[in-house]
């Protein structure tokens, strides 16, 4: 055990695909898979440990003894992963040791290459470890041979133990043996339905990247998965370099977003707190400008980089749909307690909220006629999700993704100039905000987002500070006139939703103030940017 860091680097890798499933989907599956290959079954039951202070979690790896089989035919295994490329990616690869084991006893120095010392300190002995929580499933194995690779397509049910509470397991699992990682996406289209003569998936076989530890330690705590940042698409992404091909960065990119869109749209379709809408939505954008801007200038279309333009619409599709959401959360939780409240804290001399403001007159009709519109939008968002669609998207981003990255110009050769472009042009576009026209006003404030998405994509091609200012500013740009587009949504919502003259009295009050505000500070923050400071690291 002392010389297990010396060996870490003989560690076994797995790469898999992890795709959650709808009940109904799991028999058209298991007819798909007989037609490929003969099946086996297991029963499983896991038990996961950890100390208490859980320093494996915290390193992010799982320790499990594992009982396979029942009767006569049960052997045991140990195993110990830890987090590797594509962190908590649908398609991931991570380190993985295992040995069988006689009985059910740990025995952590048949852990040969594990890197425990890391994790435990140097004594690196179990004596402190115990129970978390277990797995136990039924799992049925098809040994499949397809697109040049041998693939274990593991189904798993059964349920997630922590003392008295429950968690579904219902999954498949791909796992490459040999060949090439796209073969694992390439198989999975194929068996959701989404094949050339059909193209339409039919069954949803959603990718996701919650493995059965992290749920488990979850249920183990009573906790809920909180909502994702989208600014962890960056860190997800890994190190990037100035002289990584544009495509590259491209496909880490968008990889790292996905995964937050991923994690974030199935919080969304479970949970009312808004915040999983909002961080999907910008992590959706942050994508489009990866793909968007940073394509190589020498191939000048995003197309022609092997993301397909029927690729690129269904990204700004799901980009919309996520959006109209979002404008009713912010509607809801911004804009009317604002518009509901205005002028009365001041008259009063204490701040009025919105459930005392809303409480007679017109108000209460408003209120209850946007949140009905909120919810819905919430519910047309949540059925859109549940649908194959989404996961297709989603499968035939993760295709792109796993394919190996052409040959493209390096990141400090494509990003100075295309980023350089846009600025100065947004820089001229902004210069006269006061007298442009809502439209035009709403269309900037999208091209401060797409710029500041793009360059912190490719902040390695440029000077640390020049891109920490230029940020600074767009960033304080985007919210003035994001408050500014807000006036003209309630102008338009209000108008919808009542005819009460009084309402609509107070919404123009309300709006030429907040906007005078917000037209202020959007031109202050132009200014800023009037001699951009972005220019090539050197």
């Amino acid at each position: 055990m002392a010389n297990d860091e010396q060996q870490a680097g003989n560690d076994a890798r797995e790469t898999e695909l992890k795709l959650g499933l709808r009940a109904e989907d799991v028999e058209p599956l298991r007819t798909r898979l007989d037609r490929l290959a003969t099946s086996r079954r297991d029963r499983i039951d896991s038990t996961y440990y950890d100390t208490p202070d859980l320093r494996l979690a915290r390193a992010r790896a799982a320790l499990r003894l594992r009982r396979i089989g029942t009767g006569a035919r049960v052997h045991w295994v140990q195993t110990i992963k830890t987090e590797g490329e594509g962190g908590d990616s649908a398609l991931s690869t991570r380190g993985e040791w295992e040995a069988a084991l006689p009985g059910a006893a740990l025995d952590l120095s048949r852990f040969a290459g594990a890197p425990l010392s890391r994790i435990f300190g140097a004594d690196a002995a179990a004596e402190g470890l115990r129970a978390m929580f277990r797995t136990v499933f039924v799992r049925t194995i098809w040994d499949v041979s397809a697109y040049g690779a041998h693939i274990e397509v593991a189904l798993d049910i059964g349920e997630i133990r922590a003392g008295s509470r429950r968690a579904p397991i219902l999954e498949a699992e791909l796992e490459l043996r040999s060949g090439s990682p796209a073969a694992l996406t390439a198989l999975a289209l194929d068996l959701a339905g989404a094949t050339r003569r059909r193209k339409r998936a039919d069954l949803r076989l959603m990718p996701y990247g919650d493995s059965k530890a992290a749920r488990g330690y979850r249920l183990a705590m009573g906790m809920t998965a909180a909502p994702i940042p989208a600014s962890r698409a960056i860190s997800d992404a890994g190190r990037i370099h100035s002289r990584d091909g544009v495509d590259a960065v491209c496909r880490k990119l968008v990889g790292a977003a996905l995964g937050v869109v991923l994690a974030d749209a199935e919080g969304a379709s479970v949970s009312d707190d808004p915040e999983y809408v909002h961080q999907a939505r910008v992590a959706l954008r942050r994508m489009r400008a990866a793909v968007e801007i940073l394509a190589d200038t020498s191939a000048g279309r995003p197309a022609e980089q092997g993301l397909s333009r029927s690729q690129v619409r269904e990204m700004r599709r799901w980009a919309r749909r996520f959006g109209a959401a979002r404008d009713w959360d912010v509607f809801c939780s911004e804009t009317l307690p604002d518009l509901c409240t205005y002028g009365r804290d001041a008259a009063a001399g204490t701040t009025v909220g919105i459930a005392e403001a809303g409480t007679s007159g017109p108000w209460p009709g408003l209120i209850r006629r946007a949140r009905g519109k909120c919810e819905a939008a919430r519910d047309r968002l949540r059925a859109q999700i549940a649908g194959p669609a989404f996961a297709q998207w989603a499968l035939e981003l993760l295709h792109w993704i796993a394919a190996p990255p052409r040959d493209s110009a390096p990141l400090q050769m494509v990003a100075p100039a295309a980023v350089g472009r846009l600025l100065r042009r947004f820089v001229r576009r902004g210069g006269r905000f006061a007298r442009l026209s809502d439209g035009e006003r709403h269309k900037l404030r999208i091209a401060a987002k797409h710029l500041r998405y793009a360059l912190e994509a490719a902040h390695a091609a440029f000077p640390k500070n020049a891109v920490r200012d230029t940020m600074h500013a767009l960033e304080r740009f985007q919210d003035a006139a994001g408050r500014d587009v807000d006036v003209t949504v309630a102008r338009d919502v209000v108008a919808r939703l009542t005819r009460s003259a009084a309402v609509r009295t107070q919404a123009r009050k309300w709006g030429r103030t907040r906007r005078r505000d917000a037209t202020r500070q959007a031109a202050h923050w132009l200014r800023r940017l009037s001699d951009p400071p972005i220019g090539p690291r050197s």
